[in-house]
């Protein structure tokens, strides 16, 4: 029996409204949890997909706020920002040149605070736009220690390369079956236990 973090069976329920069930499609959800130890990808990365009538479920250390986990540093930015909890449909899509990466794929939004906020209320973050946010990724964080761009504070980091590639390999499956490389993302809250699932859903933004 593999453990895992949250159970399948009671939170497949409460996520159905935001799951395309369909064959070989992904559902990619964040659930970002307290504060815990600097340092540490405390969040949780998960994978719902149906493989031949079966579903499947994958939960992967991550982070979803680097920034406030301590993991990236960004002093030079002068504010600290982070993905705001919601649903961002087709957020990621796979490199076509490589088919080894999911990238950003469309404009986001995000949340602004100031540089010495040390908790992950939304809140208490002022919501604002910052024009098209490049290079929030679904990236492994490995060493880096200083963000060189904004995008990387908003990318959701996975705590192991090879948690990463698996579903990277999920991906080419779904892009080789269904002919569909681009990825929504549902970013959800666990507040002491309680699964927080936003409304909000964060479209494209035009100039």
């Amino acid at each position: 029996m593999v453990y895992t973090k949250y159970n399948p069976n009671e939170l497949i329920p409460k996520l159905k409204a935001r799951l395309n069930l369909t064959e070989y499609n992904l559902n990619l959800i964040g659930i970002r949890g307290n504060m815990g130890k600097r340092y540490r990808c405390t969040d949780t990365m998960i994978v719902i997909v149906n493989i031949m009538n079966k579903l499947h479920y994958y939960e992967y250390s991550a982070s979803t706020k680097a920034y406030l986990d301590g993991i990236l540093k960004a002093d030079n930015f002068g504010y600290q920002l982070m993905l705001l909890p919601g649903y961002y449909p087709n957020l990621w899509k796979l490199d076509k040149r490589t088919n080894m990466k999911l990238y950003q794929n469309i404009e986001i939004t995000i949340g602004l605070g100031k540089l010495d906020m040390k908790t992950t209320n939304v809140d208490k973050y002022e919501v604002g736009y910052y024009g098209i946010v490049k290079g929030a990724d679904l990236s492994y964080c490995g060493h880096r220690h200083k963000a060189k761009q904004v995008g990387e504070l908003l990318c959701q980091f996975m705590a192991r390369v090879d948690d990463l590639y698996q579903i990277i390999a999920l991906a080419n499956l779904q892009a080789k079956e269904i002919g569909k490389r681009q990825f929504s993302y549902l970013l959800i809250e666990d507040r002491d236990g309680d699964i927080i699932i936003p409304d909000s859903v964060w479209t494209t933004k035009k100039q």
